[in-house]
């Protein structure tokens, strides 16, 4: 009787608790052409089916489908390319963001067996997206493209650097007796990049394998059900830079793409987004041809580098500016002057391998007379120089940007940034999921990071939080503790998934709202997860 009465007691706590929160491992495909239906896969756990579904905009529309962990995606027509958030959600909890992406072209999905040369996977359109799993340990993925001669045949993946996949690609073209004609693991992060013009019509083996994100002791192909990828492929026009690589967004800015082939790109105005992109990123892609880029736009001057631009002869700028240039042959240095006035501050930044282009970039600042102010290289973990200048004195001053090994050609492209520093604020949280428990606090820490030594007093509080959910708003003083952290506490009386924003304000600086920036996926709109009392 008392075993029974004690397993009776079990089974009732295990009946209150069996629901869990939703966990999203993985989303196959990982993307899909706008104005198409898409049938994907979630992969995780899910203890009740069907789930809500969040999406960061409204051009995608997702509804969950009878079978489990299948869901169906409706892209409009003209959905603009580019990241997609995902997060599922139920009474009980959310899961992480999960990136999905938009694109252009025509998409396909990989078929099993592929993993041998002979039993290779034929694509007969280009350009086009291949979606691919590399789901157990040794999976190897391989795709026969037909190319005819003096094409240049392009094939770039997307996997560990905007899909999270914590795998470390690698990329191959072989011949049809398998002999490696060419070879890319870490182009962009760990994201590989291949071309290869033809000598004559020929078919090439591209074949696909993976290694895990962090190593380990294993000497072998990796494979896990989130091994996810996207492999585009292209035999025509695809760009990999423009003249300029920003936007402006006041004016209109006039682009100049190029790319790997011998092929003339027409220049292309690009008029601003209206309403600017949270993220400030304008992704460039077009119908006529293969490739994209995520340009930031910029709300002061967008020029490009104008010949000759040396020490001897260095192209005057206007402060603040956004520059595109290249470094087009070898020991090429690029010269810059400009005016700055004493005690102002300037953030300089030259962006070229973080771009995914093949330079080492330094920045030299030189004052009037010649004399070296600052050298910066890459610091830390950044591949690419960065640092915050405080003006001397009043004058003219030179920077010179230059490639490390004094490499050049058609792909070394960079991007020179000189902004004031402005006295500010940034917020951030260690994640865009915030979670608890109906009636009881759910504590948010937000760090603070004050830019030009500003010293003003932030108020700090929560937008968007239901009825009857109270949070008081803190104050970051000027110094002490509370000028780097401070501590959120929303108390929620009921169960509530929904987004939130955590917003800090000051007197100091007029009509300025930061708004705090939660977790990797760099969201504004966090989301608060509050989950009914567990039952005893």
């Amino acid at each position: 009787m008392l075993t029974l009465g004690l397993l009776g007691c079990l089974l009732g706590c295990l009946d209150a608790n069996a629901e869990e929160p939703p966990v999203l491992n993985s989303i196959f495909p990982a993307g899909g052409r706008r104005g198409s239906d898409v049938t994907v896969k979630f992969s995780g756990t899910f203890a009740k089916w069907p789930v809500s579904i969040w999406c960061s905009h409204p051009d995608v529309q997702w509804r969950a489908l009878e079978e489990s962990g299948k869901v169906e995606a409706k892209i409009d027509c003209n959905a603009s390319p580019g990241v997609r958030w995902i997060r599922v959600h139920n009474e009980q909890g959310a899961s992480v963001l999960r990136p999905w992406i938009v694109g252009t072209l025509e998409e396909s999905i990989e078929k099993e067996p592929n993993d041998e040369v002979g039993a290779s996977q034929s694509v007969e359109q280009l350009p086009t997206v291949v979606n691919g799993i590399l789901e157990k340990t040794g999976d190897v993925d391989t795709f026969i493209v037909s190319i005819k001669k003096n094409e240049r045949l392009v094939a770039s993946i997307e996997a560990n650097q905007l899909l999270r996949s914590p795998v470390d690609v690698g990329l191959q073209f072989l011949s049809p007796t398998g002999v490696v004609l060419a070879q890319n693991l870490d182009y962009q992060g760990l994201d590989p990049f291949l071309s290869l013009q033809a000598n004559r019509d020929e078919e090439i083996r591209v074949r696909v394998f993976g290694f895990p994100e962090t190593p380990d002791s294993s000497i072998q192909y990796a494979g896990k059900e989130n091994y996810i990828y996207r492999l585009t492929l292209c035999a025509g026009p695809y760009v990999t830079a423009t003249m300029p690589l920003a936007i402006s967004s006041e004016t209109p800015t006039n682009l100049q793409p190029s790319g790997l082939q011998k092929y003339e790109f027409p220049p292309l105005e690009i008029k601003p987004p209206n309403p600017i992109p949270s993220d400030s990123t304008y992704v460039f892609t077009g119908d006529n041809f293969t490739g994209s880029l995520r340009l930031p736009i910029k709300n002061y001057p967008v020029v490009s580098e104008l010949e000759p631009s040396t020490r001897k002869e260095p192209q005057r700028l206007n402060l603040p500016v956004c520059l595109t240039g290249k470094w087009d042959k070898p020991k090429d240095v690029d010269g810059y002057v400009f005016h700055a006035i004493k005690d102002s501050r300037w953030s300089m930044q030259l962006e070229s391998r973080s771009l995914g282009y093949p330079s080492d970039p330094t920045i030299e600042l030189l004052d009037g007379a010649g004399k070296r102010l600052q050298l910066q290289d890459d610091i830390k973990n950044e591949v690419d120089p960065k640092f915050v200048w405080k003006c001397p004195a009043d004058g003219d001053y030179m920077l010179l940007a230059k490639e490390l090994y004094g490499e050049g050609g058609d792909s070394f492209f960079y991007r020179l940034t000189i902004e004031p520093e402005r006295p500010g604020f940034a917020l951030s949280v260690p994640s865009d999921l915030i979670q608890g428990t109906a009636g009881s606090p759910v504590d948010i820490e937000v760090v603070v990071q004050r830019n030009a030594d500003y010293a003003g007093d932030i108020q700090i509080g929560v937008e968007g939080l239901p009825d009857g959910t109270q949070c008081e708003k803190v104050l970051s003083a000027s110094k002490g503790e509370s000028s780097k952290k401070v501590k959120l506490s929303i108390v929620a009386a009921t169960p509530y998934q929904g987004k939130i924003r955590i917003v800090g304000k000051s007197e100091g600086l007029s009509d300025v709202e930061v708004m705090a920036i939660g977790g990797e996926s760099l969201q504004k709109d966090l989301w608060l997860s509050v989950k009914p009392t567990a039952t005893k």
